[in-house]
């Protein structure tokens, strides 16, 4: 199963998305497909031998300096059967972003793992996911006029830490961005 590099998120904007999955969740059968994974930011798809990437996501981290980005509204993502649909919060692809993902896509791919295309900067739209499973467009018609009515409105979210995601969601190293940036037990812990 392939792994995840991610920005971790913590603060008010996890606090706001754990909100938020719990109160769509509540009022519709929706659900997301990897909630022990917890709120973060998806910057690559990856498979490859765990020290690996972790020593990719390593040096990228030690290259970058936190920046903050901010939510631009909400949006859908379609796929190509009917049901294949993410509800999530858009976020602003600023210059700072697009050279941390140039920089971490430069890592992986010097480093000989392979990455999913749909992560790669011609697919690759950073968002946040608010679900993807259980959705209809009856539903997402009804969700999208609920946050627009009572969501929150302004989204700042800091890009502070990169991390690896496992398989299933468990983050098998997280580290802060800036100079001496490593990920504790290379391989998993």
């Amino acid at each position: 199963m392939p792994d995840c590099v991610a920005v971790p998120l913590g603060g008010p904007v996890a606090v706001t998305l754990r909100r938020l999955w719990a109160e769509l969740e509540h009022r519709w059968p929706v659900g997301r497909s990897h909630p022990e994974a917890g709120p973060h930011l998806t910057l690559a798809v990856v498979t490859g031998p765990p020290a690996v990437l972790a020593e990719a996501v390593a040096a990228t981290a030690r290259l970058s300096t936190p920046f903050p980005v901010t939510g631009a509204g909400y949006g859908l993502f379609t796929g190509h059967d009917r049901d294949d649909l993410v509800l999530h919060v858009a976020l602003t692809t600023t210059p700072e972003l697009a050279a941390l993902h140039a920089r971490l896509l430069d890592r992986l791919d010097g480093a000989g793992l392979a990455v999913d295309p749909q992560t790669r900067p011609r697919f690759w739209r950073p968002h946040l996911n608010l679900a993807d499973r259980g959705l209809t467009s009856e539903s997402v018609g009804q969700i999208l006029g609920h946050l627009a009515a009572s969501g929150p409105r302004h989204w700042t979210v800091p890009v502070e830490e990169l991390g690896v995601l496992r398989g299933r969601g468990a983050w098998s190293c997280r580290m802060s961005l800036g100079a001496g940036a490593t990920c504790p037990g290379r391989a998993g812990g």
